[in-house]
């Protein structure tokens, strides 16, 4: 597919900007707003919530019994972990998935197998 470039007059041809064109057709990712990333880019959308929670929460504007101050989220967890709850629930956690991934595997595979039986397809 050719493309056709119309040139404004009083414009030179090497200034006209070009539309990305599609390589062994495969159309190119068109990004909206920059046009190049900025370094840190997608750290930028946390840090930005992490500031309005900070905000919200030193200003008085988030319930406490709804959402924690940062502050006492990190605090929290740093004392969780140093008595070593915090470890302990999470491999609580890890086996219980482990052990539904089991369960669901053995249940899925006989049910997989059950039709593929040889007594069922000779009926």
């Amino acid at each position: 597919m050719t493309e056709t470039l119309i040139k404004p007059p009083g414009i030179r041809p090497d200034t006209v900007a070009h539309e990305p064109v599609a390589v062994g057709g495969i159309r190119p990712i068109r990004r909206l707003g920059l046009r190049k990333a900025f370094p840190f880019s997608r750290m930028t959308g946390v840090v930005i919530l992490l500031a309005v929670w900070a905000i919200g929460s030193a200003a008085g504007l988030i319930d406490e019994r709804k959402l924690s101050a940062p502050w006492t989220v990190v605090s929290t967890a740093v004392e969780l972990i140093s008595d070593g709850v915090l470890q302990q629930h999470v491999l609580t956690s890890l086996g219980r998935a482990g052990l539904g991934f089991v369960i669901g595997a053995v249940i899925g595979t006989v049910l997989a197998l059950r039709p593929a039986s040889p007594a069922r397809a000779k009926r």
